[in-house]
């Protein structure tokens, strides 16, 4: 038994190492004639008859031996010690066969925009494919006979031609169409023992440069390919601790693979192909880290060679990060591709390897790995220049104060009799990241340039909420200017004002905001005490 079947084809029988060309009787011709006799089936269920010896009946082997299900072969060998080129042992025989046939969603008309007569679980419809994903696809969904699985993992009801259930078609069906863009097919042979079915699907999809994953019990096939971020993560959305490495561990960041794959040039045996590596990334470690890996259901050079260059990027991209988020972000998936900023001016594009909803409290969990867009052109030979693989980005465009975080007034401090003319701010800092506020002040005139005359007041922790200005002349017009300072680098300034103070005691206090707004807070005067009003807060004695 060669296969579960059916099969397309036995294209070729190969004994001692030669090909054996056999007539239609099933005698074999050349060094073989007289001494050896094949007749094989495809693996039809059920076939129409039993394999047949072609010279002599083999003992115990019946017209009921029918093999159903499965592609066979029924070699016959003579011993003949009167010849001079008896066989003396069964020679070494192994055969090329094109292999089963797969489901292709894309030829089923019930399947959303798919055409043709292709149906899931009837394997008289599948076609012929070299195709990874839908090998892939098919041995997720299993192979049937007669209601029995006889191969693969085995999803949904099994009813010849109804839908499938348990498996993420659509993402196997994109898988499908890129293996046919790149060229990228699947061949070899998976056994079918009860404890490698995801195994073997995860070689198939291997082969498509894809890995399988299992997302609330549905089989889902991740796949490599450039994809656009769906959504951003910032500040706001995150609960509790998140954490983020911005380089892989050294050893796992390789610069080199020596990738093995089946190599008909070497009569079908798992051979390595020349080393794979990045000039940019050796000179970046300072020297080669290699690694060597198989590809068994890889056939061809190049597509290993293009394998081998995603698995080195994938090695090196940034993360892994674990990151707690809102209920709301449990509606995206692994695989799909989003924008990591933890704070302003910090950010990074990640994919979604994995996630885990707590659903006591509703926080789901995303495990995040960087993604680089330009690897995908630079594997696939498009490019010739490696380029960097992600890391954080980080933005030196410190945002500027929002106009409603500060508000300046003018007032008058009382002590010892003195009268004393001053600026007040008073706000909150509008910016998590900052790490000090800095605060100016300076005379107004009328078409002054934004950067001219300031005096710092202060260089204040961002906790601050108020700051007073003094030292200032009565009657005049003064202007506050406040910016943040983000990991040293200072943000543009708010401009505030202006506003005129005075030495005489202000029945009214203007409290000007930086968007101009003038607010008139009144507050009736009170014996013994010189008051202002900032913000509808009552003042006394510098308090």
């Amino acid at each position: 038994a060669l296969s579960v079947g059916p099969i397309k084809s036995i294209q070729q029988t190969i004994m001692n190492g030669a090909a054996v060309t056999f007539l239609a009787g099933g005698a074999a011709s050349g060094a073989f004639a007289g001494q050896a006799w094949q007749v094989s089936q495809l693996g039809a269920c059920p076939e129409a008859t039993a394999l047949t010896c072609p010279v002599d009946a083999a003992p115990g082997w019946t017209s009921s031996h029918k093999l159903s299900g499965l592609a066979a072969v029924l070699n016959t060998f003579k011993y003949d010690t009167k010849s001079q080129q008896q066989l003396t042992s069964v020679p070494d025989t192994s055969h090329v066969v094109e292999g089963v046939y797969v489901y292709d969603p894309r030829q089923d008309s019930t399947y959303p925009g798919g055409s043709g007569p292709c149906r899931a679980y009837d394997e008289s419809t599948y076609v012929w494919s070299e195709n990874p994903h839908l090998h892939a696809l098919t041995w997720a969904i299993g192979r049937w006979h007669n209601g029995v699985r006889v191969a693969g993992i085995g999803t949904g009801n099994h009813v010849s031609g109804s839908e499938v259930k348990g498996v993420d078609v659509a993402s196997f069906v994109e898988g499908a169409n890129l293996d046919d863009a790149r060229g990228w097919k699947i061949g070899g042979e998976v056994r079918t023992r009860g404890d490698t079915p995801w195994n073997v699907l995860k070689l198939m999809l291997q082969s498509g440069g894809a890995e399988p994953e299992l997302i609330g019990g549905i089989i889902t096939s991740i796949n490599q390919a450039p994809r656009v971020s769906l959504a951003t993560i910032g500040p706001n959305d995150i609960v509790g601790e998140c954490s983020f490495s911005g380089t892989q561990r050294r050893r796992s960041r390789i610069n080199g693979i020596i990738p093995t794959y089946r190599s008909e040039a070497h009569d079908w045996e798992l051979v390595p192909a020349k080393e794979v590596s990045v000039p940019a990334f050796v000179a970046m470690d300072g020297d080669e880290r290699t690694r060597d890996l198989p590809w068994p259901l890889v056939q061809n050079v190049d597509q290993v060679s293009q394998l081998a260059l995603y698995e080195i990027y994938n090695a090196r991209e940034a993360g892994p990060g674990s990151v707690p988020l809102k209920p709301y972000w449990l509606n995206y998936r692994p695989g799909d591709c989003v924008t990591f900023a933890p704070e302003p001016g910090l950010s990074i594009k990640a994919m979604i390897r994995g996630r885990a909803p707590d659903l006591q409290t509703g926080v789901v969990t995303y495990q995040l790995r960087g993604e680089t867009d330009a690897k995908h052109a630079f594997a696939l030979g498009q490019t010739g220049t490696a380029p960097p693989v992600s890391g954080f980005s980080y933005s030196n465009d410190v945002p500027t104060p929002a106009s409603m975080d500060w508000a300046i007034s003018g007032l008058n401090l009382s002590a010892n009799g003195v009268v004393t003319p001053a600026l007040v701010l008073t706000g909150t800092c509008g910016n998590s990241s900052a790490d000090a506020i800095l605060v100016e002040y300076r005379t107004y005139f009328a078409g002054q340039a934004d950067d001219a005359g300031w005096i710092g007041a202060s260089l204040a922790a961002p906790v601050l909420t108020r700051r007073e200005i003094t030292g200032l002349r009565s009657g005049t017009s003064y202007e506050v200017g406040v910016r943040y300072r983000v990991r040293g680098v200072l943000g543009p300034r708010r401009i505030l004002g202006p506003v005129t103070v005075s030495d005489q005691v202000m029945p009214a206090t203007g409290v000007k905001f930086g968007d101009g707004t003038l607010v008139q807070d009144r507050q009736p005067a009170e014996s013994g005490a010189t008051r202002g009003a900032i913000a509808g807060v009552n003042l006394r004695n510098n308090a």
